[in-house]
């Protein structure tokens, strides 16, 4: 019941007027929100509206944080440890001027992690939020706002049938991004896929970053989860994305998860999500 409540919330939070959500495509698919498990709260707001350019939005108990294209959810939960090393390694955004943003970084006395040309030939960084969600930046000066969402990058031996599935479920196109030829778009979020230097270990209890999808329609009927078969309470980010494609029928959400936790409604003849070490798949 309380988990049902959550996602009620949510939905309320991430209506496109609200959490300023893309047009949906034809599918009636857009990006919705991450939902990050973090120990200090407050900090998180100051730090995403201060830095990101975020608008803080609370309804009963769920704390979120508006940004152009999707929603960041908050909770007070201290994860186990940092994204990078996890299936869902990052989550990226554009920034119009990379030296403004990380000089205020810098002088609110956090550090860059790095400084690279990225892979569409512009300058990048990483950044370490508190509590180990890693953030990748990607200077774009044609950008309109400071800071945009742009993308979630999952890393796994198994991306390619990661990306299939993604392609499959929601009936979305590869679409390369520079030299990433495995990732696809939906309404406001590139879905990147990579491999992994290796093949990635269960994790314990909940860690750093969450990512998922909500897609309303009636030609799915049955719901499929996956998690790792070591873990208990979910990982520290998470995100949606929602769909408009048919009012009348039910909306599940999908949660894809540093632990891969997924539900999705399908159709009982689609395949499954593919399967990955370290995870369990149930379908209800």
């Amino acid at each position: 019941m309380r988990l049902l409540l959550i996602v009620i919330a949510l939905m309320s939070l991430v209506s496109p007027a609200q959490a300023q959500l893309a047009v949906p495509n034809e599918a009636g698919l857009t990006y919705g929100h991450v939902h990050l498990n973090v120990t200090d709260v407050e900090l998180h707001k100051r730090l995403w509206v201060e830095h990101f350019g975020g608008v803080v939005t609370q309804k009963g108990a769920l704390i979120a944080v508006r940004l152009p294209g999707f929603l960041i959810a908050l909770s007070s939960r201290e994860p186990t440890g940092p994204s990078l090393g996890t299936v869902m390694d990052h989550f990226g955004f554009k920034v119009r001027n990379m030296e403004k943003f990380l000089a205020k970084w810098r002088a609110a006395g956090y550090s860059v992690d790095s400084e690279f040309t990225g892979a569409e030939g512009q300058p990048n960084a990483y950044v370490t939020m508190p509590d180990g969600a890693r953030v990748e930046l990607q200077e774009d000066q044609m950008l309109s706002v400071e800071v945009s969402g742009y993308h979630i990058h999952f890393r796994t031996p198994e991306f390619e049938e990661l990306l299939d599935w993604y392609m499959e479920t929601f009936e979305l196109e590869l679409r390369p991004r520079g030299t990433i030829m495995t990732t696809t778009n939906v309404p406001g979020m590139n879905l990147s896929f990579g491999t992994a230097p290796k093949r990635w270990l269960p994790r314990r209890g909940a860690r750093s970053i969450t990512s998922g999808s909500r897609l309303t329609t009636s030609r799915r009927s049955f719901s499929s989860s996956r998690q790792r078969a070591s873990s208990s309470t979910p990982t520290t980010a998470s995100s949606t994305a929602s769909s408009s494609r048919s009012p009348t029928s039910p909306t599940r959400p999908v949660s894809v998860s540093n632990s891969l936790r997924a539900t999705t409604t399908t159709s009982p003849s689609e395949p499954n999500p593919p399967e990955y070490p370290g995870l369990e798949t149930s379908h209800r």
